[in-house]
């Protein structure tokens, strides 16, 4: 969802330009608890990148082992981040989005279902892959599989420059993440 982010990001700032926001705003922005949003996602970050780049260490074992009550406290910290912060309205956006991609990791061994099209280059491979648990965050989306709707179940392709798929949960995030931008660099008095 990373390019996604960074391209809702982009458009919003532009759009936000067009329409005679203030850029230089967003450096008065007040959100509490802002530090557990960068704590949650350097705790994040650090769990895939120990995973992928010292599988064979002990550390990394451990780090398999109790990912899942990672996962999910990150989400509560997230979903905590959220309401205290309700009083703009790109929170409560965000809120729903957070929510959203929560109840259906929650529901599915705490990692995010993925529909897996079986058209696509890499299909058996990308299966194969996680299936086997290799992933931390992702799973592929089975006959079992709980809240199949919330999943990653969206395919962005062609004319999308990076073939994805994400959730109605990503889709509600990068509308909030563009809410923040317009209503951030809103010319304050």
């Amino acid at each position: 969802m990373l390019h996604e982010l960074v391209g809702v990001l982009m458009i919003s700032t532009l759009i936000a330009l067009l329409r005679g926001h203030k850029i230089s705003s967003l450096s008065n922005t007040k959100i509490k608890g802002l530090w557990i949003f960068f704590m949650v996602f350097i705790i994040q970050f650090s769990s895939l990148f120990i995973t992928e780049n010292f599988s064979g260490h002990w550390f990394s074992s451990y780090i398999v082992i109790y990912f899942p009550y990672i996962h999910c406290i990150s989400y509560q910290l997230l979903l905590a981040c959220a309401v205290i912060n309700f009083d703009k309205k790109y929170m409560r956006i965000l809120f729903v989005g957070i929510l959203l991609n929560f109840i259906v990791i929650l529901f599915n061994d705490m990692k995010m279902p993925v529909r897996i099209p079986l058209e696509s280059p890499n299909a058996w491979e990308n299966y194969s892959y996680l299936q086997y648990g290799n992933d931390l965050i992702h799973t592929t989306m089975t006959k079992n599989t709980s809240f199949k709707f919330l999943a990653d179940i969206i395919i962005l392709d062609h004319p999308y420059p990076f073939k994805k798929i994400i959730s109605i949960g990503d889709l509600v995030l990068i509308a909030g993440f563009g809410w923040f931008i317009q209503e951030e660099t809103k010319n304050h008095p």
